[in-house]
C-alpha cells in the first residue's frame, strides 16, 4: 500500500465534488482520506487492495464515458450528487463551526493560563 496519498488535496478535490478512490496506507497520514470518506458516508470509495482499486476505477470511469439509455443517473453522478450533500455537513468543510470551536479552545487556555 502506499504510504502516502493526499490530504489537503484530497480534501479540495472532495470540496470541488469529485470522488475520489482511496487505497489506506499502513501509516496515519496515508489513511486520512479514509476518515474523510468515512465522515463523508463514502465508504465505498475505500477499497483493500490494488486490485480492488482497479476495478472500481474501471468500472466507474467506463461507465461515465458511456450514456444511460435508461436515463438514470451514471455511478459516478450519484456519488457526485452524494459528496454534494454531504459537504453540506461535514465539519471539515464547515469554516465558520471551526473558526468558532478554534476561539472557543483559545479561550479555554488563556483562561487556564491565567488562573494559573
Amino acid at each position: 500500500a502506499p504510504e502516502y496519498n493526499s490530504g489537503a488535496t484530497a480534501a479540495d478535490t472532495l470540496y470541488a465534488g469529485i470522488p475520489v478512490v482511496h487505497f489506506p496506507g499502513n501509516k496515519a497520514v496515508g489513511r486520512m482520506l479514509s476518515a474523510m470518506l468515512s465522515s463523508l458516508r463514502m465508504p465505498q470509495l475505500i477499497v483493500r487492495d490494488r486490485e480492488e482499486y482497479r476495478k472500481l476505477l474501471i468500472a466507474l470511469l467506463g461507465e461515465s464515458t458511456r450514456r444511460r439509455r435508461d436515463g438514470k443517473r451514471s455511478k459516478i453522478e450519484a456519488l457526485k450528487s452524494t459528496l454534494r450533500k454531504g459537504i453540506l455537513w461535514e465539519p471539515l468543510y464547515d469554516v465558520a463551526r471551526w473558526v468558532a470551536d478554534f476561539e472557543t479552545l483559545c479561550r479555554i487556555m488563556w483562561d487556564t493560563h491565567v488562573a494559573g
